[in-house]
């Protein structure tokens, strides 16, 4: 699934002890990523409000897109989507508090996958 936002809500749990990604598309369809800084699971959340915790996620961060690849059995408790791209145009300081906000949902041992490409 392609998700075409204008923009990312992050933090990296400096303030609140959650680090997240949120997004929406054109649609109203939302991806967002999330972790309590004490919880082993990230919690994935699409569509808005359908939530599961997993450990089974991938998520490349390139300069022009970010991909996220879930397990099919992580993609069967939320909307059976596999793959989410979701093509990047954002200004420097954006993209580098995103790569933040990811760097601290997935840093630990055996929370998912997290790779920057750019």
């Amino acid at each position: 699934m392609i998700i075409h936002t204008k923009g990312f809500a992050t933090s990296t749990g400096d303030d609140e002890e959650l680090a997240s990604v949120y997004c929406t598309d054109t649609s109203g369809y939302c991806l967002s990523f999330a972790r309590f800084l004490d919880d082993e699971l990230v919690e994935v959340m699409v569509v808005d409000q359908i939530n599961y915790k997993t450990r089974e996620i991938s998520v490349e961060l390139a300069r022009n897109e970010l991909r996220v690849t879930l397990s099919p059995a992580a993609a069967a408790q939320l909307d059976d989507i596999t793959e989410y791209i979701v093509p990047l145009s954002l200004p420097e300081k954006e993209f580098h508090e995103l790569d933040a906000a990811l760097t601290v949902i997935f840093e630990g041992n055996n929370r998912g996958h997290y790779v920057r490409l750019a």
